[in-house]
């Protein structure tokens, strides 16, 4: 679909008064990130080779240019090749995948369709289903493949059985429900030698999954979870997640401007388009994403098509360029952005931990000054970023100090890549107040372990070690764990005052200590964070105390350490009717539970039940994921499992389920066939529609499909045409009211000689009708095609004329008209021979 923009212009004036305004000053933004709240692995970033039979194939330098790792290649790493169902064509996908292999990629390769022999349909195309008997001949063809890519040098990471199972299309395609899937992955899955992606369906349906998954020797065989996003709802897998799988997004293209003729790539839409699906991905918990077609007018390389230069990389090339290059083999970390003004992001944690990666896209009008907030410090970084006029523009960052908070320049539609590095060590700083000697300070590495020490000089004594106020150890020997740069102040006195110290600990605030005076009473208090709860305070001699606050009189130097617990919940289920629930037991605070309904035969999932608060759940889906912070009692209800099925037709031909009469009832995921029928002399079959769409679902009068949901269909029929051709010779013209007539109308031909000439003959099919022309017209009465051939002679009624070589106009006054305005005139031709005629015209 495709959205109209209306926009009303401003006056000039008014326009760079307004533009002025927006751009006098940034905005301000931030963004966050929690490094313990992590999700997916992210494998990568690529696209589909096609191989020479396609007319946009890639070169060497091509692949060279999108996988290569240098400072002007793209540093993509996964590709996917095209396996024909003739084994003659294989050779063809050898350079490609042989090149990209030599830059390090993860190659996989997807079939469209078994060879037609082995096929219900006994065609590679238009759907039809591969048949069990040869379930074996298909795992032995894919491991020929694999084994001829491998004689010429090249290894296969993965396969996947069926590209795109769920759509019976015109062209090469093969149908497999969930169910021939399991038996395939239970009986051959095993024997393929190359990991299995399953099941590279063209929708991304959860309930079209669930099945495999759910069957526990299917999905051991499953590696790789695939689909493609042509109306992927946005939602994430957990149960994939749940059963061990990375989950892959295979293929996706966004061709909207591809009628559009010399439109490239608009950058303020359809490059942000492309961002986002990208960006939606990785936050939906993808681990790949890997575009179609590389070298295309919509792809990644263009074509020399709608625009594009050929061999030159896209602006969609260079948006995945940012996450192949800065995103692939991170780790997607928690992340929170104020997204309410239009940009939006995801953030990754570096396989070594020491660089967090943002990701910010930003679609609007507006500059942005945005703060990171950063789970370390960092003194330096790097900023790369595409916008309409630059590709990729890289920047060194640098900090004069060490900053949690580094604040950076998102510039207007633009997409960004910004990488902070930890700083690998940290400065502890000694000072003393009174007198005494401090040792032990310098820089030491994030995560080790430090020990300072103190020794007061003659009348004074130790009493503790100060950070800011807060008095962390009364020990004159302090050991810890180095977290950040630290300001230690050791405290000697001559006085009659004690320390009173408590160690620092995360999610934990605390308050009371201090330097006080013998007898003063002091009140030590730890308050946890939501989710945890206080235990005790262990005091420096191994004492427990368990009041919180703990008030107490100074009668000499102590030292308290808080103990705090994560708060714990049971989950419940109650017993359900018509299934069951998994996933009942005890989770900490802030844990992910996911709860899996189990339906009897019969039956799904119609809502679940959570502590009295009813949620209604999407058809097939049958998982729920919640955030534990407090205990929960869950229950779901089931209903019966069934579908209506409703059938209409247009006029002139019917409509049947096979083995039906009409209409009928099914169950969730049964395979059903609807047959057309034509019940009128001179009409055909149009295709199988959705209700009240205009575009066909099946071209086959006999469409097979698997429940997943009520469907209303409709046969399309209409009148036969017939094809009226019009064959025309030189020296004058000929036309039909209607090239395509409904069967028994009439058809008139008009015959136009030029001036000088008639009409010499009119063929019918090759019959001679010359004698049936009347007034320079035939009528014909349409029974089966026609083609008309028409042919000219001079008309030699004029006299000895021969081809006219001038023509002239004159008016009524007769003055000749150089150029002539509507009216009457005369016109005058002129033949070789002197001849001369003259006849009145009327000029329209």
């Amino acid at each position: 679909m495709y959205a109209i923009r209306m926009r009303k212009l401003l006056p000039a004036a008014l326009l760079c008064m307004v533009c002025a305004s927006l751009s006098a000053a940034s905005r301000t933004a931030s963004v966050s990130v929690d490094i313990n709240t992590t999700y997916q692995h992210v494998s990568g970033f690529g696209g589909f080779s096609p191989s020479p039979t396609w007319s946009y194939w890639l070169g060497d330098a091509d692949i060279d240019k999108m996988y290569g790792k240098g400072e002007n290649q793209l540093g993509y790493n996964i590709m996917r090749l095209y396996i024909g169902n003739s084994e003659w064509s294989w050779n063809s996908a050898v350079a490609n995948a042989k090149r990209a292999k030599k830059h390090g990629a993860f190659v996989f390769a997807s079939p469209w369709s078994p060879p037609a022999e082995w096929k219900d349909n006994k065609s590679d195309s238009n759907g039809g289903h591969l048949l069990e008997e040869h379930y074996g001949d298909w795992a032995n063809f894919l491991n020929r493949f694999i084994a001829k890519m491998k004689d010429n040098g090249v290894t296969i990471d993965a396969v996947s059985i069926q590209n795109e199972p769920d759509w019976a299309t015109s062209y090469q395609s093969c149908v497999w429900t969930s169910a021939q899937f399991i038996n395939f992955l239970k009986n051959y899955g095993s024997t393929i030698n190359a990991l299995i992606m399953c099941p590279d369906d063209v929708h991304f349906t959860h309930s079209y999954i669930d099945p495999i998954l759910n069957d526990p020797d299917a999905c051991r065989e499953v590696d790789i979870v695939a689909g493609h996003f042509y109306g992927w709802n946005g939602s994430s897998y957990p149960l994939a997640e749940q059963k061990g799988k990375e989950v892959w997004m295979t293929e996706y293209l966004i061709n909207e401007r591809q009628e559009q003729q010399n439109q490239n790539i608009n950058w303020k839409d359809d490059g942000f388009l492309f961002a986002k699906s990208i960006n939606d991905a990785m936050l939906a918990n993808m681990s790949a994403w890997v575009h179609y077609s590389l070298k295309r007018y919509y792809g990644c390389m263009g074509d020399g098509r709608f625009g594009t230069v050929d061999g030159e990389i896209t602006k969609r090339g260079y948006i995945m360029s940012h996450f192949a290059k800065y995103v692939a083999g991170t780790t997607r970390i928690e992340h929170k952005i104020n997204s309410s003004d239009g940009y939006y992001g995801s953030a990754y944690r570096s396989v070594t931990g020491d660089s967090i990666i943002f990701m910010i896209i930003n679609p609007t009008r507006n500059d942005y000054d945005m703060t990171f907030r950063i789970p370390y410090e960092s003194k330096s970084g790097l900023s790369v970023i595409t916008a309409e006029e630059y590709n990729m523009k890289k920047k060194r960052l640098y900090y004069p100090d060490r900053t949690t908070s580094p604040v950076e320049n998102v510039p207007p539609f633009s997409v960004c890549t910004f990488l902070f590095e930890r700083t690998v060590a940290a400065d502890i700083t000694l000072s003393a107040e009174g007198e005494g000697i401090v040792q032990g300070g310098g820089s030491f590495p994030y995560g080790s372990t430090a020990t300072v020490s103190a020794e007061p000089f003659e009348g004074y004594r130790f009493i503790g070690w100060k950070v800011d106020t807060m008095v962390v150890s009364v020990n004159p020997s302090y050991t810890f764990t180095v977290e950040k740069d630290i300001s230690l102040t050791a405290v000697f006195s001559n006085d009659e005052v004690f320390g009173v110290a408590i160690a620092p600990l995360s999610k934990t605030t605390v308050s009371g200590s201090g330097i006080f005076s013998s007898g003063t009473t002091v009140t030590v208090n730890a308050v946890p964070q939501t989710g945890y709860r206080f235990v005790a305070w262990v005091t420096d001699k191994g004492d427990s105390i368990f009041s919180n606050p703990y008030v107490f009189q100074v009668e000499k130097s102590i030292s308290f350490s808080p103990v705090v617990e994560i708060n714990r919940y049971n989950i419940t289920v109650a017993d359900a009717e018509h299934g069951s629930i998994q996933g009942a037991g005890i989770y900490s605070h802030g844990d992910s539970a996911l709860l899996t309904a189990h339906a009897d035969w019969g039956y799904c999932l119609s809502h679940w039940i959570v502590n009295d608060s009813l949620i209604t759940v999407t058809a097939g889906d049958s998982l729920l994921a919640v955030e534990v912070t407090e205990p929960l009692r869950i229950a779901a209800l089931f209903t019966e499992r069934h579908f209506d099925i409703e059938l209409k037709a247009d006029y002139g031909g019917s409509a049947r389920i096979k083995g039906e009469v009409f209409g009928v009832r099914t169950n969730y995921l049964d395979t059903i066939t609807v047959v057309a029928e034509v019940t009128r002399e001179r009409y055909i079959f149009t295709g199988w529609f959705e209700e009240n769409e205009t575009t066909p679902i099946s071209l086959e009068p006999e469409y097979t499909f698997v429940i997943t949901g009520s469907r209303k269909l409709r046969a399309g029929f209409e009148r036969q045409l017939i094809d009226i051709t019009v064959i025309c010779g030189e020296n004058g013209s000929a036309s039909v009211n209607n090239n395509k007539v409904i069967y028994n109308r009439t058809v008139i031909l008009r015959i136009e000689p030029d001036l000088g000439f008639k009409l010499d003959r009119l063929l019918m099919n090759g019959e001679d009708v010359t004698a049936d022309v009347n007034d320079n017209s035939f009528r014909m009465q349409v029974t089966e095609p026609i083609t008309f051939n028409v042919t000219f002679t001079i008309d030699t009624g004029v006299g000895s004329l021969s081809v006219p070589v001038e023509r002239k106009l004159y008016n009524l006054n007769g003055k000749e008209a150089l150029v002539p305005e509507k009216g009457i005139f005369i016109e005058e031709t002129i033949y070789p021979d002197g001849t001369r005629k003259v006849r009145k015209i009327i000029i329209q």
